[in-house]
């Protein structure tokens, strides 16, 4: 799992059943959404740093037992935590005319699934124009079926934006911002998830299908096939036909 944690209340919940903390290396904002979740919760000073003691993490293995240090480190984040307010949980309602849209796109599933959770962070943040990074990039890699980022990719994906615009972006004091174009307020609610993390219990509505030039009819693509006009049987079809005219001329 990425690195970038949206719901911090269910992270300090995570954090408290002993499952660990969810970043690797810098856990520092971890530890003060943990604190600040304890003390909406009127657990006292002497009770946090005791609790904090329990959940280990790296900063804790690194004083091992100074004291004095472990105190000054738990002081500071405790005096950050005091400044700093648990952001509010926003449920993500997801449509059925946004899914429409994106299974509209003839593209890879993988891009499907990188702009439905592109898309769940875009309303998770619920801002007009909301901060696209490094990280939030990652995390849209990390749970779609390609897993990570490679350059290839990122020009598929380009390819996709030019062609279908889901999403425009632009530059504000040296920071990208992203606006998704293809997010809808009102209509049939499909799906529903608390935050961004749990996406992938919507890729099950992602379809790759294309209608046949030929039949009429709707068959599914994959990698190999993107760029196919006919289904699979038709493209028998046109085969034993081309057979059948170099067979004649011959």
């Amino acid at each position: 799992m990425s690195e970038f944690i949206f719901d911090w209340g269910e992270n300090c919940e995570k954090i408290l059943n002993g499952e660990g903390y969810t970043t690797s290396k810098n856990q520092n904002m971890e530890q003060v959404a943990l604190f600040r979740y304890l003390m909406d919760k009127n657990y006292d000073k002497e009770e946090i740093f005791e609790i904090w003691e329990e959940t280990g993490g790296n900063i804790l293995r690194g004083v091992k037992e100074n004291s004095e240090e472990k105190q000054f480190i738990f002081e500071k984040l405790f005096n950050k935590a005091l400044k700093w307010t648990m952001p509010p949980s926003n449920p993500i309602y997801i449509y059925q005319e946004e899914i429409d849209i994106i299974n509209s796109m003839i593209v890879l599933r993988w891009i499907k699934e990188y702009l439905l959770t592109l898309l769940c962070v875009y309303k998770y943040y619920n801002s007009e124009w909301c901060q696209y990074n490094d990280k939030l990039r990652r995390f849209c890699f990390s749970v779609n079926s390609q897993r990570r980022e490679w350059s290839s990719l990122g020009a598929k994906l380009s390819d996709c934006v030019k062609k279908y615009k889901p999403y425009d972006m632009f530059i504000k004091n040296g920071t990208l911002m992203l606006k998704m174009n293809i997010t809808k307020s009102d209509g049939e609610v499909v799906e529903t998830i608390p935050n961004p993390s749990h996406v992938q219990e919507l890729f099950h509505l992602i379809k790759c299908e294309k209608v046949c030039k030929d039949c009429g009819k709707t068959f599914s693509y994959s990698s190999y096939t993107v760029n196919s006009e006919v289904c699979a049987s038709c493209a028998k079809k046109r085969l034993y036909k081309l057979q059948y005219k170099c067979h004649k001329k011959q």
